[in-house]
């Protein structure tokens, strides 16, 4: 029993500015919550505080835990892994309306003297129309899946502890971009009809279920 309590201590992957930032985002979102609360609390109730600590942690146990070490073994653990980064954090996080929270939190000085200007810069505003439109934010997540499921691009994260965390951040973000339109977290706007969302999420279950059906059934050995 002591053997596998000292394994278990042993195998956390710990990186503590990875942490500290975590950290810093639940005390900044918090801050932020807790302001917006006092002046809208229909608006923002326990459950967005809730949701955004719980994909917090669930990104700690992601990329720290021993689920960390035990991916690099185990294909079961680095898939609860990739469900994790891709299809619970992400969801979790949108939950909480995470991105006018956050800039709540911020002090005043930062938010009204150096991103209120650039938050208000006309080309950066179009750029975010074109990232996060559906079309966009589905492509991504699905193209950045498929490319790191390619061997060469497998191969390069199983050798590199570096590009492995590159895989982790695309996966990461293109499921951000993913979820938004099926959350649409308050206060931004649909681009499409809520029932689109349907052919949406039902297209990207197809890519993965392509994928997965390749790899079992394939001749040959994919993953050398």
């Amino acid at each position: 029993m002591n053997s596998v309590v000292e394994a278990l201590g042993d195998s956390w992957h710990l990186h503590p500015p990875i942490e500290a930032l975590i950290l810093l985002s639940v005390a900044v979102y918090a801050t932020g919550w807790w302001k917006i609360h006092q002046r809208r609390p229909d608006y923002f109730t326990f459950r967005h505080l809730l949701c955004f600590v719980a994909g917090e942690i669930a990104l700690f146990v992601a990329i720290a835990s021993p689920l960390h070490e035990l991916a690099e073994i185990s294909l079961m653990a680095h898939m609860i892994q990739h469900v994790l980064l891709m299809m619970v954090i992400p969801p979790l996080i949108l939950l909480a309306a995470p991105h006018i929270t956050l800039l709540f939190g911020l002090p005043n000085a930062m938010l009204h003297g150096v991103l209120r200007p650039f938050l208000g810069w006309t080309p950066l505003k179009k750029l975010v129309l074109i990232l996060f439109h559906p079309v966009n934010c589905w492509i991504a997540f699905v193209a950045t899946t498929l490319a790191w499921h390619t061997p060469v691009m497998f191969e390069l994260a199983l050798r590199s502890e570096l590009w492995h965390a590159v895989e982790h951040i695309c996966f990461l973000a293109t499921a951000l971009l993913f979820w938004w339109p099926v959350i649409q977290p308050w206060p931004s706007r649909a681009r499409w009809p809520r029932l689109a969302m349907i052919p949406y999420l039902l297209l990207a279950d197809l890519q993965n279920t392509a994928l997965s059906a390749f790899l079992i059934f394939c001749d040959r050995a994919v993953y050398p």
